[in-house]
């Protein structure tokens, strides 16, 4: 039905009725300008707020002026709010005035269904004629200046007549409207009030504009230092049951009409979002109030739960931009940041972990999803994708791993991994894919990361619907079901978190599946064997890859932060687990003819070869050792593979060097040190050594080690550092020696001696270290 309404209206009567509405709305303004004025600051504790110890909670109704005069001598307070509650109801019977002016009763405004195009914009003139008003008059003036209401008359007439007299109704209603939310402060008994009006006579516009007032005047604090009113104790279920008077509306419901109604939960939820989002806090999202209506939604209307969540999403978002922003300042957040942080992380966690059990419902059904299902389904994939475009998915810098910004990224990643082994996900778009394989790559695993969604595999809840199939408790569907979500990692190459995901599911039936499980011991050790097996499967086809990026989602080098490129894995067996190989060195690029060169020799200090002789596998190519020039040596030394039988336990890891090399080994004996004289010392000055760790640059091929090799290795590679400290302290005193003879004879050799030796500096020798592996 089409709104006729309203067309005998004239310009003369709009004048009639809207003038005693300016007047009681003047009224009610300068009550609560006074009634602030006047109030006490209390404190409690250590927080301050205005008000009285006593009150009643904030966002209760005012009784009647003729109720409250009935209980003036019983109650005090019925005696303060009387001349509140007689200016408050003076303003809805004005503005009520103005609606029977218009509609006649509430009867013929609820079968208005939907407004003409003409009727939609004749409202939104009457909405914007009082801004207008103050845009011509006093746009270039303070803010004290004197209302002229003559010209406001002339200005209002004038807008009056340029509409049609048939759409002048809907043009007073919206003007009406705006004239009381502008002018009147947001008391909520007033704004209540006019929601009922506005619901009882069909305005869905201007039903949409007071609810967001009242959801705003019952999130928003009064003052900085007052609490938000929806926090009261006494306002838990306050939200919902607004909630349940929106939706109780839809008239299109109740007489089974097929036209979309304006009052549902979603159009609740969207409003209520938009208003948590601009104003809202932490203690807001964290109050009884909010958290019953998500209970509420959840079982009501679920994409109106979900868009819930994505609201808290971009709330914490915000969040961490600002935080990002002050760091880049040089300020540090404060505590009570950092509080609100966690406390928005920890309610979307719980709410995002709910999610869970409603995906395996859905899955149970098969391809037997209701269009409302469907809905559902969609909106769990909307969200992931809405939080991945906000950032939430990544993990905060400084999170440790029981910290809500990691429990945030877990909770996503176990929802992602859900959606995308969900036979219900061909219904979605290649991009929603995509977006859900990125977020998921983007992740940081560790070996928590999908405690939530095994658990949940092992011990499913029992579902709240009526689903295809029964729930299959038993350990074979568990394998199941962790195959099929391991199964869609391994098909987008998420390698990272397929190894992450056995290795939680081993973790959790080693410690709580196969204690507590009714199956035989045989059925719960194969299980283990069979989750052993996944493991190192998955953990080989992660680790065992020559490229570390390749399809995969985690950070290698996650200690560094940085992805080492051309990094490899290898098992190693004495520690049974997967280490990093070592690169191989690299060869310097020379110049053609240049030698290669290290540091020259300082002073007279004897000769030492630069690295030590280790033991190495039969394969392992021999090492060539290069001769130093100042001494004089008949042939070039070398070392010779080491061979070593594969059933040998004991140290039979043996090196063959020849005669000739002897004199290049670390452990040179003291004598042979001191025998070199101080000439050729001073020759060694001018010569320079080869490189010998560019030369003995192959790499080591993997080998079997046990104790008792590594043993004979330390007794065999033993080096005797205190024989080295004294031939370099006798050394450096026959320098100091022969430096005192030249430069002054009057000071004896002696006495330099025992200086220079007391100046050398004590090192710990390592004999006592080696020792302990003999």
């Amino acid at each position: 039905m089409v709104s006729t309404l309203g067309k005998n209206i004239s310009v003369s009567r709009i004048n009639r009725l809207l003038r005693p509405l300016r007047n009681k709305c003047a009224n009610l303004a300068s009550l609560a300008s006074s009634s602030s004025s006047n109030a006490s600051l209390v404190t409690y504790g250590s927080r301050s707020a205005t008000g009285t110890p006593d009150e009643h909670p904030p966002l209760a109704l005012l009784l009647s002026p003729k109720a409250l005069a009935s209980r003036a001598h019983l109650d005090h307070h019925s005696l303060e709010n009387l001349e509140l509650s007689r200016r408050v109801y003076a303003v809805l019977d004005t503005f009520k005035n103005v609606l029977q002016a218009h509609f006649g009763s509430e009867s013929v405004g609820k079968e208005v269904k939907i407004m003409s195009l003409t009727d939609i914009c004749a409202a939104v003139v009457g909405e914007s004629i009082q801004d207008d008003i103050e845009l011509s008059l006093y746009e270039d003036r303070d803010e004290s200046y004197d209302v002229d209401e003559d010209a406001e008359m002339a200005i209002m007439n004038e807008c009056y007549e340029a509409v049609s007299e048939q759409y002048r109704g809907w043009t007073l209603v919206s003007h009406a409207l705006s004239i009381v939310m502008k002018n009147c402060p947001h008391q909520p008994t007033l704004v209540s009030c006019l929601l009922d009006m506005s619901l009882s006579y069909n305005l869905p516009r201007e039903s949409k504009i007071i609810l967001r007032a009242l959801l705003a005047t019952a999130i928003c604090a009064g003052r900085p230092s007052a609490s938000r009113p929806i926090c009261h104790p006494a306002h838990s279920s306050y939200l919902r049951e607004l909630c349940i008077k929106w939706t109780s509306s839809n008239l299109s419901k109740d007489q089974g009409s097929h036209q979309p109604s304006h009052y549902t939960e979603t159009g609740f939820v969207t409003i209520l979002v938009d208003v948590l989002v601009e104003m809202g806090s932490a203690d807001v999202w964290n109050s009884r109030a909010v958290s019953r209506l998500g209970r509420h939604m959840q079982a009501t209307d679920f994409p109106a739960f979900v868009q819930l969540l994505c609201g808290l999403a971009e709330v914490i978002s915000r969040q961490s931009r600002r935080k990002r922003m002050k760091r880049k300042r040089g300020k540090v957040p404060d505590g009570e940041f950092e509080a609100e942080n966690i406390q928005l992380c920890d309610r979307l966690s719980r709410w995002t972990t709910g999610l869970h059990s409603r995906v395996v419902l859905l899955d149970l059904d098969d391809d037997l999803l209701l269009p409302a299902q469907h809905d559902e389904f969609a909106s769990i994939v909307d969200y992931l994708v809405t939080s991945r475009a906000l950032g939430i998915h990544l993990c905060d810098d400084d999170a440790h791993s029981e910290s809500p910004f990691r429990e945030v990224q877990d909770v996503l990643a176990c929802l992602a991994t859900q959606c995308l082994a969900s036979p219900h996900l061909g219904s979605r778009s290649a991009h929603d894919v995509e977006e859900l394989v990125s977020l998921l790559k983007d992740a940081h695993p560790v070996t928590s990361t999908y405690d939530d969604l095994v658990i949940a595999t092992f011990a499913p809840e029992e579902p709240a619907g009526s689903p295809a199939r029964p729930v299959d408790r038993s350990l074979l569907g568990a394998m199941r079901s962790l195959r099929r979500y391991a199964s869609a990692l391994h098909e987008h190459d998420l390698r990272a978190l397929e190894a992450s995901f056995w290795a939680c599911a081993l973790r959790h039936f080693e410690r709580d599946v196969s204690v507590s499980s009714a199956a035989g011991g045989r059925e719960n050790e194969r299980i283990r064997y069979e989750l052993m097996d996944e493991v190192n499967t998955a953990e080989r086809r992660f680790y065992g890859s020559r490229s570390s990026r390749h399809g995969s989602s985690s950070n290698e080098s996650e200690d560094t932060g940085e992805e080492l490129e051309g990094s490899e894995w290898e098992w190693e067996d004495l520690f049974g687990c997967w280490v990093r190989k070592s690169p191989p060195a690299k060869q310097r690029e020379m110049a053609p003819n240049v030698r290669p060169q290290t540091r020259l020799s300082m002073g007279s200090q004897p000769l030492r070869a630069p690295a030590l002789i280790r033991t190495t596998s039969a394969s392992a190519p021999p090492r060539t050792a290069v001769a130093r020039r100042s001494v004089p040596v008949k042939s070039t030394s070398s070392l010779k593979p080491v061979s070593r039988t594969s059933t040998s336990t004991s140290t039979s890891a043996t090196i063959s060097i020849s005669s000739d090399s002897s004199t290049h080994s670390r452990s040179l004996s003291p004598d042979t040190e001191v025998s070199l004289d101080e000439d050729e010392d001073e020759e060694d000055e001018d010569d320079s050594y080869e490189d010998f760790d560019e030369i003995l640059a192959p790499k080591k091929p993997r080998r079997e080690w046990n104790f008792r090799t590594l043993v004979a290795d330390a007794q065999k590679n033993v080096i005797n550092l205190r024989e080295e400290k004294a031939a370099e302290r006798a050394a450096a005193a026959r320098r100091a020696a022969s430096q005192t003879w030249n430069l002054g004879r009057g000071v004896g050799r002696d006495k330099m001696r025992r200086q220079s030796a007391q100046n050398m500096p004590e090192e710990p020798s390592s004999d006592d270290v080696l020792d302990l592996l003999a």
